[in-house]
């Protein structure tokens, strides 16, 4: 919450935004098998209805599985259902809206026109707020200095501020469209505490890293 000033800013609004990063979170956690794999068929199943850029969790997927180092070319058990739950979702959505509606496509897809370049200054333009940048930054270190898990989060967090781009940016104001990318990135940066705090480590790094990752995580909360 607090690395991600939007996501109080949404939580505050009664929106369904922060429900949506909520999903992308939870999905996320079960491919890296951090949660029962209900949590992560839930929120396949239900992402869809709650956002119409759910299905791009099958790109976040991914990408996830390639900077993780787990992508196989015929995934295991437990992706294809997490797999087959966001598909399923949004088949179940686009039927429902078809029989109730006579239309496959949201209302938001008529309500303006994807423009790539737009989309495109709208996440560069996200990233001329400090806290943005400095996310990034603790995100990049935290998957350097963590696992195949953070950079698997990392990898997927970039994919979502793409997502964004090819939408064609958003009309709401603060960043309602890299709130998925900034929860993955918060996720991604979770290594940068340790190493904030690595005293009791009996092969603790330099001085400077501590330093340098005290002052990113401050400097995040604090913008």
């Amino acid at each position: 919450m607090l690395l991600c000033p939007p996501m109080i800013f949404y939580a505050c609004t009664g929106m369904e935004t922060p429900l949506f990063a909520l999903a992308v979170v939870v999905f996320a956690a079960a491919v890296a098998d951090r949660v029962p794999l209900s949590w992560g068929l839930a929120a396949g199943l239900c992402g869809a209805w709650v956002r119409p850029e759910a299905p791009w969790l099958l790109v976040a997927w991914f990408a996830q599985a390639i900077a993780s180092g787990q992508f196989r070319l015929w995934p295991s058990r437990r992706e294809r259902l997490l797999l087959g739950s966001v598909i399923i979702g949004a088949l179940a959505l686009h039927a429902m809206r078809w029989v109730f509606m006579s239309e496959l496509l949201p209302n938001t897809y008529f309500a303006k026109e994807a423009s790539w370049s737009y989309g495109a200054t709208y996440v560069l333009s996200s990233f001329s707020e400090g806290w943005l940048v400095l996310l990034l930054a603790c995100a990049t270190l935290g998957a350097w200095r963590g696992g195949g898990e953070q950079r698997g989060y990392w990898a997927a967090g970039v994919s979502w501020l793409i997502a964004a781009i090819l939408e064609g940016g958003d009309w709401m104001p603060s960043g309602r469209f890299i709130l998925p990318a900034c929860t993955l990135l918060a996720l991604a940066a979770g290594p940068m505490l340790h190493v904030a705090d690595s005293r009791s480590r009996k092969r603790e790094p330099m001085r400077f890293q501590r330093i340098a990752a005290s002052l990113l995580l401050l400097g995040t909360v604090g913008s």
